[in-house]
């Protein structure tokens, strides 16, 4: 998937961030609804994403919002930026960012509820292979005896319900070194997606069903605002936030970004 920047604006202390995309891969969106394979078989949500996986989903290049946050907004934010580390990466896909950190100078972790995309990422991060695994309900199972000094969520947040998102944020707290910087991205009422909303749940999520060329269904967490975003990730310290939208088809593919450190 090949990003271009083309523009970059401040509004107050948010900066927001437009695409123009080229190629965007339509399975970008992670499918985490119940479908049904060629058999008429309904398939659970771990199923899809593994099919997915198997059927060439993820990205190859580290995305320009994550490129940018590490090298221009971070050094800006912080005096003393790690330069090495412990990093997380929770969601880790096929292993594109954890390899952009570790080329940073990272020793990088991963988990995420996908094999598949488990052993994507250990073969894009051979050095580190030994440090990605496999986690359920969001779960870290005391599987680090290490600390963090990054932890990064990116598209992975917003598939949670409030109460799972809660869960794994004092799991986040938990494992960060003191002052340790975290990364989220959270899907933005003004996604196309939210046009697409068929039903809303009593736990945070909205059923989406999407058509054509997307074809899926997903749950999604939705953020209203910047204010909703820090006040879902107020168990940490704000540093900053901002917003990037990768323009689809359908519309806008809005998303927010949080940064903030351990208090």
């Amino acid at each position: 998937m090949w990003i271009c920047w083309k523009f970059c604006t401040f509004e107050g202390d948010i900066l927001k961030i437009s695409y123009n995309n080229q190629g965007f891969n339509s399975s970008l969106l992670k499918g985490l609804g119940v479908i049904k394979n060629k058999k008429g078989f309904k398939v659970t949500n771990l199923d899809t994403y593994e099919e997915k996986y198997r059927n060439g989903y993820g990205i190859k290049y580290p995305e320009g919002h994550i490129i940018r946050i590490m090298k221009n907004i971070l050094p800006e934010l912080i005096q003393k930026m790690p330069i090495e580390g412990n990093f997380l990466d929770f969601g880790c896909g096929n292993g594109v960012h954890s390899k952009f950190f570790a080329d940073e100078g990272f020793s990088v972790f991963g988990v995420d509820i996908s094999k598949r995309a488990i052993e994507l990422a250990k073969n894009n991060n051979k050095e580190y292979q030994e440090n990605f695994f496999t986690i359920k309900d969001n779960k870290f199972d005391n599987k680090f005896d290490n600390k963090f000094d990054v932890i990064l969520a990116n598209q992975s947040l917003y598939y949670l319900s409030n109460e799972e998102l809660q869960l794994v944020l004092k799991q986040f707290n938990d494992l960060l070194n003191d002052d340790g910087i975290v990364i989220f991205t959270m899907m933005s009422m003004k996604n196309c997606s939210y046009n697409y909303i068929d039903e809303h749940l009593d736990n945070g999520l909205s059923k989406v069903i999407l058509s054509g060329r997307l074809n899926e269904t997903t749950y999604i967490n939705f953020t209203k605002d910047i204010e909703d975003l820090k006040n879902k990730f107020s168990i940490f310290s704000h540093l900053f936030s901002g917003i990037y939208d990768m323009t689809l088809i359908e519309g806008s593919s809005e998303h927010m970004y949080y940064i903030g450190k351990k208090q």
